[in-house]
Order: structure tokens, then C-alpha cells, then sequence
């Protein structure tokens, strides 16, 4: 539920149909601060949580196993 729910967010801010694989999407959107501030703030309303600095890494713009595991954490 919260993999649908993460991959949902991540098709809403970026909805481009010539990435097909969500890994690239996770990828492009941490790439544009744009994007990222979208996504964190839209996960973080999603889910009623808040997010600390630390777990804003390069990991998570690679992993949805941690993603998921950090709002695990924070719930």
C-alpha cells in the first residue's frame, strides 16, 4: 500500500510517458530541486509525516525500499 501509494505521488509530479521504469522517474525527479521539494512535501501530506534532512539522501531518490522503510519509521 505504501509502494502504490509512493508510486502514485511519483506519476502525479512527473507524468512524462517516455520514462516507463519508476526507478527512472525517482531518479529525474531528485535531479530538479523542483521536482524533489514536490515530491518530499506531497509525501509527506500523504502519509502525515515529517521528514528530517537526514533522510533526504541520494538514496532516496534510488530506493523505494527505503523510502518505504523511513515512513515506516516516521508513522
Amino acid at each position: 500500500m505504501i509502494r502504490d501509494d509512493i508510486n502514485l505521488i511519483l506519476n502525479e509530479i512527473l507524468p512524462d510517458n517516455d520514462i516507463k521504469n519508476n526507478i527512472d522517474k525517482l531518479v529525474t525527479v531528485g535531479s530538479s530541486s523542483i521536482l524533489a521539494l514536490h515530491f518530499i512535501t506531497a509525501l509527506e501530506e500523504n502519509f502525515n509525516i515529517e521528514f528530517d534532512n537526514d533522510h533526504i539522501n541520494h538514496k532516496f531518490f534510488s530506493d523505494f525500499d527505503y523510502i518505504e522503510e523511513v515512513i515506516n519509521t516516521l508513522r
